[in-house]
């Protein structure tokens, strides 16, 4: 279901947004070493399509099946993790510029979007970490995606792997 966001919802989207935002950039955050978020309980799908290879973005679908309306901005709340032999790793984003709009997800829709795949993702096996926050109370609402494959090109390839 798409809902069309009232102009007061819209103003308080802006102003969360704003204060969430504590830089412009997706280059602004905790260091890279810092250890990875827990999933939340929160009743969040998140679903990621196989990008094409030497794609630029992933499509990524947001399914809110909780009973609270989530704020979310995937340039700024959107993270891959890459698969390594010690876990999961978080990749830096690329320096981007990122609109400071959150943009409200009620309760049984969903949304559409898509999140860049940064420069430093070379071939192999990502998931996408998503940090929502409610409209209407505290905390974080931190989910990962199914995982996929990004094939960055032949370069990037591994000599008689296959890959």
């Amino acid at each position: 279901m798409t809902r069309r966001i009232g102009r007061s919802r819209a103003r308080l989207a802006l102003a969360i947004g704003a204060l969430l935002a504590a830089g412009c950039e997706t280059g602004v955050g905790p260091s890279e070493d810092a250890p990875l978020p827990p999933d939340s309980d929160y009743p969040l799908e998140v679903r990621v399509e196989q990008p094409a290879e030497r794609a630029s973005s992933i499509r990524t679908t947001l399914m809110n099946a909780g009973p609270d309306e989530l704020g979310y901005n995937l340039c700024l709340g959107g993270r891959l993790e890459r698969h390594t032999v010690s876990g999961w790793v978080a990749v830096p984003p690329n320096p981007t510029p990122c609109p400071l709009v959150l943009l409200g997800l009620p309760s049984g829709d969903s949304a559409e979007t898509s999140v860049g795949i940064p420069d430093a993702a070379t071939t192999g096996t990502y998931r996408l970490r998503v940090e929502l926050r409610p409209i209407r109370g505290p905390g974080n609402v931190v989910r990962r995606s199914n995982a996929i494959r990004i094939v960055r090109g032949a370069a990037d390839r591994i000599p008689g792997s296959g890959e």
